[in-house]
């Protein structure tokens, strides 16, 4: 069959409501969960205690609530409050906010608006009504209106937001509300540094320190040169002291730094990172939580540095991070024969990957997000991987002559918004590197990433600029005890990601767009069949056979194996194996020959 010229535009050309009710039998057949009524006398008290742990921040209002959750319902990875009936359990009311003394503790949020008129219930997912509510509200006179029950009494009430104005198009390029956003985040850290300190030299207070630096503000470029030179004294002596794999965002940092400043006080310290980081990665281009320490054929004397990782293994995500550092370094001016054959092994390494899937945890296959529904038995597959397409699209852009690799990474790093808050150990790395990946396809592909994740921002951000980390193990909301408890994070200052995004118009830094030019740039084509592929794994199951056909050709990995397997679920799959099996023989179609024997 003919493959159409623009597989979005194909199947946006069906209507979902048309197939719903030729096709009844191709909707997911998942059990739909079931939040409970908050308002009923006694609900609470059904509620098993551990889920009271896990709370949402409620933007920049001053609370924080409790909204049903559940994971895995659903395929659509951000869909995971979406249960009805639709209501937030307000958990705490932080003093001189714009909710103290309108919202209480137990309140039950059922609505909100911004607009004129009577304020509806929620009409879906309630986290994401209410960042929607906020945005709005923040775009007019900064009247959030809220229908609140309370004591078994619902009333309309209004609390007052600052005015921010609202996103542009092309937020947060050529938008006055991101830029906003940006010298409040960027104020929050310095106050917070200024308090308590960078929070040693791990590496993750070099990602606070990364933030800052992207602003291009003046003003905490002292702060700044002092934590460099803290971080890289003139004595620094990696080969003796050693180092791991996470510190290297200190030396990110200082690239990043003495790029911008030529501040030659930090430039040993720097090289110390870098040269270490080429000697030190394994023969095959990774590194682990630490660095190569297992001997290669013939023994360290014979056979070199390059050994391979001992027992955990290579991490990828902790990798990716050195690999990185040897490239800005590069960059940086720092010179020395391993520089070279290490960015060699690491693009080898990671640009295996490239059309294949995600980047995954170790020395793996390629990783494809897959996870199963609860009471069913076939596996759906997403675009998850906790920032390390992200982070690869960022090193390799920055290689500056692997434009396959980098578009790309580039694309499944537009195409991860909806997989962002899924993730081993937590997503801080997902929220850091997703977006900046996507960054590295241009404006237009990092304002559609934000466009489809406005509503969360708004809702993670506090009334004081700062911003909030959610997530757990695979994942899970927040655990903030109040609403300015910082207790609960990740790795480093959670505000210090988002303030890089909303930094990305400056181009300061490398990691930033510094270097993303037009030429190296998505397509307005590969920016919306990215977004489309990501919402594909969420409406296969809507698609007729015709188009998941189609599909089995699809530039994206993701795209072809939910096809694949949604074909082979229906029941009239076993009539189309002539067919695949003519696929898979295809000389001209990798991607279709792959899908085709998946399917198979």
């Amino acid at each position: 069959m003919k493959l159409p010229l623009s597989l979005p535009a194909f199947f946006r050309s069906i209507s979902l409501t048309l197939l719903s009710a030729l096709f009844p039998s191709l909707l997911a057949a998942a059990p739909k969960a079931a939040a409970p009524d908050l308002t009923v006398p006694g609900a609470t008290a059904t509620i098993d205690k551990e889920s009271w742990k896990w709370t949402y921040n409620l933007g920049p209002t001053g609370m924080r609530g409790w909204i049903y959750h559940a994971w895995s319902v659903t395929a659509e990875q951000d869909a995971t409050t979406g249960f009805a009936p639709y209501q937030i359990l307000v958990t705490t009311v932080a003093d001189k906010t714009p909710a103290a003394g309108v919202l209480a503790t137990d309140d039950v949020i059922l609505g909100a608006s911004a607009g004129s008129g009577a304020v509806p219930l929620f009409p879906g997912d309630a986290r994401k009504s209410l960042g929607t509510a906020i945005g709005a509200a923040e775009a007019g006179k900064g009247i959030l209106k809220l229908k609140r029950w309370r004591a078994g009494v619902t009333s309309e009430v209004a609390i007052t937001l600052p005015v921010l104005g609202a996103y542009s198009d092309t937020a947060p390029y050529a938008c006055p509300k991101s830029a906003k956003i940006m010298a409040n985040a960027a104020k929050s850290i310095q106050q917070k540094v200024l308090k308590t300190g960078w929070g040693g030299a791990d590496g993750s207070g070099a990602i606070s320190a990364l933030a800052l630096l992207a602003t291009g503000n003046p003003e905490y470029l002292p702060m700044l040169q002092a934590y460099a030179r803290l971080l890289a004294p003139k004595d620094l002596d990696l080969e003796r002291r050693g180092v791991d794999a996470w510190n290297c965002y200190n030396s990110i940092f200082l690239a990043e730094y003495y790029m911008l400043t030529h501040d030659a006080e930090v430039f040993h310290g720097l090289s110390e990172y870098v040269i270490y980081a080429a000697k030190h990665t394994s023969m095959f281009g990774t590194a682990g939580h630490g660095f190569s320490t297992v001997a290669p054929p013939g023994g360290w004397q014979t056979g070199g540095t390059h050994g391979s990782i001992s027992w955990y293994g290579p991490v990828n995500q902790a990798g990716l991070a050195a690999q990185l550092t040897i490239v800005l370094g590069k960059k940086a001016g720092v010179k020395h024969p391993e520089i070279d054959p290490a960015i060699a092994r690491a693009a080898n390494f990671f640009g295996y990957y490239v059309n294949r899937g995600s980047i995954p945890y170790g020395e793996h296959q390629p990783y494809y997000g897959e996870h199963q529904l609860q009471g069913q038995s076939r596996t759906y597959y997403d675009h998850c991987s906790n920032g390390k397409d992200g982070l690869a699209a960022v090193m390799f852009s920055n290689m500056g002559d692997k434009p396959l690799q980098t578009e790309y990474f580039t694309r499944m790093s537009v195409a991860g918004f909806k997989g962002e808050q899924y993730g081993h150990t937590g997503q801080g790395f997902s929220y850091l590197w997703t977006t900046l990946g996507a960054a590295m396809g241009g404006p237009q592909a990092a304002a559609q990433y934000l466009k489809q994740v406005r509503w969360d921002r708004d809702m993670r951000r506090r009334s004081d600029g700062s911003f909030v980390y959610e997530g757990g193990e695979q994942w899970a909301p927040g655990m903030g005890k109040d609403y300015w408890d910082d207790s609960y994070s990740y790795w480093g200052n959670p505000t210090a990601y988002y303030l890089l995004h909303a930094a990305l118009p400056m181009k300061k830094l490398c990691i930033t767009g510094k270097h993303v030019t037009p030429a190296n740039q998505l397509s307005p084509k590969a920016v919306d069949d990215a977004v489309w592929a990501a919402e594909f794994t969420g409406r296969c199951a809507t698609y007729a056979k015709e188009q998941l056909i189609a599909a089995l050709g699809d530039w994206d990995p993701i795209v072809r194996f939910n096809a694949a397997t949604e074909l082979s679920v229906r029941p009239d799959g076993p009539s189309l194996i002539p067919m695949l099996i003519t696929m898979a023989e295809n000389p001209a179609s990798a991607n279709q020959r792959e899908a085709a024997c998946t399917a198979l």
